[in-house]
């Protein structure tokens, strides 16, 4: 695909070839930190702390939706995505403190306390909708509306996982910094 874009004789090329340098290193690269999150601790601690980060994510996603098409008013970066405000924003961390209170109270044996898990929301709430508008930008910079026909009026596969690319890598970083296994 590279060499395509390189040689092609279309004008929006290096665009097009940027969209694809950047994704083809960001997509696997990030996509790594899932995988860390996964691993990290043992078999049942990877997996809840990845079920988690799935649930906060998506529950961002569905509440930022409704309740921007409901609520919102004041764009949140109307320059990269028009339609996505700060009302809307403000319900995705909702989402995110929502998907995390369900975990915390229906799994058993949750491996993280109150004091751990809060963070762990807000970084969800935080960088899935970086991951968001980053992907946006791609799509924008390179005169596209979908990254993919794969699902059309989905935005393509790339819009499917662009919060998870932000959200797990900085949720590594998190349970590193705070020395993960001293603090349970």
């Amino acid at each position: 695909v590279f060499l395509i874009e390189t040689f092609s004789f279309s004008n929006s090329g290096w665009n097009r070839l940027m969209a694809v340098t950047v994704a083809g290193i960001m997509v696997p690269a990030f996509f790594s930190g899932l995988l860390m999150l996964r691993n990290y601790g043992d078999n049942a601690t990877g997996f809840i702390l990845t079920f988690t980060l799935l649930l906060m994510v998506w529950a961002n996603d569905i509440f930022a939706f409704f309740g921007g098409k409901s609520m919102g008013k004041h764009p949140l970066a109307p320059r990269i995505s028009p339609s996505k405000t700060i009302e809307g924003f403000i319900w995705g961390v909702v989402g995110s403190f929502i998907a995390l209170i369900l975990c915390q109270l229906l799994i058993a044996d949750y491996p993280l306390t109150w004091a751990v898990s809060i963070p762990f929301a807000v970084i969800a709430g935080l960088m899935g909708p970086a991951g968001d508008l980053a992907e946006s930008k791609l799509k924008r910079a390179s005169g596209i509306k979908d990254s993919s026909a794969l699902m059309p009026g989905h935005g393509g596969m790339y819009d499917r996982f662009d919060a998870l690319l932000f959200s797990a890598p900085a949720s590594i970083v998190y349970f590193r910094l705070l020395g993960f296994f001293s603090v349970l």
